[in-house]
């Protein structure tokens, strides 16, 4: 990613597929830490439908966004029993509650295309191109706008 974009570059690479509102969407793998089960949620009070909650991973502290309740407000919210992939965004560690997790997947350039901001039913600040993978088309994630924080350029 350059330091002049605020959203992920999207140039063929190793993708982790995740499923939520039972539409497979991509993810660059470079941000996906771990994989974990939510074991326990602590709740956050006035905080958006999307953000269910707090949980501990190995100690740490992170906030828990339900993917589907970001893509969809009335969509219910994933909680505890629901798969998570710790996404470390800078010095910053979130989850991202899934549906599903799926494979890792290989892109090459020629099959990524920009994604058409207003052809996109899903939120354009989330999404950072479409991957054609045989007849399916799949929504890339870009991380940075699915937690609604802009990427630092790193000090020199």
């Amino acid at each position: 990613m350059s330091a002049d974009t605020d959203q992920v570059s999207v140039r063929g690479d190793t993708y982790l597929t995740l499923r939520a509102l039972d539409q497979t969407f991509a993810m660059p793998i470079e941000f996906a830490r771990s994989v974990f089960k939510i074991e326990g949620l602590t709740r956050v009070p006035h905080a958006p439908s999307h953000l269910v909650g707090l949980s501990n991973l190995r100690g740490g502290i992170i906030g828990v966004v339900c993917l589907a309740s970001k893509l969809d407000p009335d969509a219910p919210a994933l909680g505890v029993g629901a798969l998570a992939v710790a996404i470390e965004l800078g010095t910053e560690t979130f989850a991202l509650a899934v549906q599903e997790i799926g494979e890792v997947m290989h892109a090459h350039a020629e099959d990524i295309s920009a994604a058409a901001k207003h052809a996109n039913r899903w939120q354009p600040a989330m999404m950072a191109g479409i991957i054609r993978s045989g007849a399916k088309l799949l929504p890339v994630l870009d991380p940075f706008g699915v937690f609604d924080i802009s990427p630092v350029a790193e000090a020199a």
